[in-house]
């Protein structure tokens, strides 16, 4: 668990440009938007356009106290993690000129 992550209630999922940028909640408020709660959807407002009437919410992520997906996995296992070794060693080697 991240420091951000401690006492929260809900999930946060992606939607739109937080999906596809992989933002979390901390990273669309750096990026400007200025998050706020309805129902089970986190909306968001570029900051300096939040007071005026014509700036548009956009849905960043939707709020879930548990889902039933597995997590897909970060960190390669067995074989593939072996491969992943090796591949970082002879990079490391050919950016190096070899180990001294």
């Amino acid at each position: 668990m991240g420091p951000g992550s401690l006492g929260r209630k809900s999930l946060t999922i992606p939607l739109g440009i937080a999906r596809e940028k992989r933002w979390d909640t901390d990273q669309a408020e750096a990026s400007g938007y200025s998050l706020f709660r309805a129902k089970d959807i986190l909306f968001g407002r570029k900051a300096g356009k939040a007071k005026k009437a014509s700036a548009k919410a956009v849905p960043l992520f939707l709020l879930r106290k548990s889902v039933f997906q597995k997590p897909d996995p970060w960190f390669p296992e067995g074989e593939a993690l072996q491969r992943a070794i090796d591949k970082g060693v002879r990079l490391y080697q050919q950016r190096s000129g070899g180990i001294p």
